[in-house]
């Protein structure tokens, strides 16, 4: 779970996104060719024949992209809230003299992590559990 916001790592390397999701695909691509190996068909025809199944390559890896990259203003907007929440709590917590606002400052500190577990669960998608694997 990282605190800070993580647009400078997409700033220095915005192509990440995009090798990211070009591997994904490559490898579940692979996967096809290699239920088509095992079936007993030529690597070139379970190449083809992969590529037929899995569809636009091009286009599936652009929409996954896409996808990828758009974030809500508003999510955005709330992180970087919660990334000021956090440093001024640890300002005001170190600064103060007295305990009062010492736990103000704590009390900061511990709503932005909150907040950003918050955001780190609420991003999570549950496990599917297909009916075949209970049986």
């Amino acid at each position: 779970m990282r605190l800070l916001p993580d647009w400078p790592s997409r700033l220095i390397n915005s192509n990440s996104v995009e090798r990211e999701v070009e591997e994904e695909l490559r490898f579940h691509l692979d996967l096809l060719t290699e239920k088509y190996i095992a079936r007993g068909t030529s690597r070139a025809e379970a190449e083809r024949f992969a590529a037929r199944q899995f569809g636009n390559i091009q286009h599936i890896k652009a929409k996954c992209a896409r996808i990828a990259n758009r974030n809500r203003p508003y999510i955005r907007v709330m992180r970087s809230l919660m990334v000021l929440l956090l440093f001024s709590g640890i300002l005001i917590h170190f600064s103060a003299v007295e305990l009062a606002v010492r736990r103000i400052g704590d009390l900061m500190v511990t709503i932005a992590i909150l907040t950003r577990v918050l955001f780190y669960v609420r991003a999570l998608k549950p496990a599917k559990v297909s009916d075949t694997a209970l049986n």
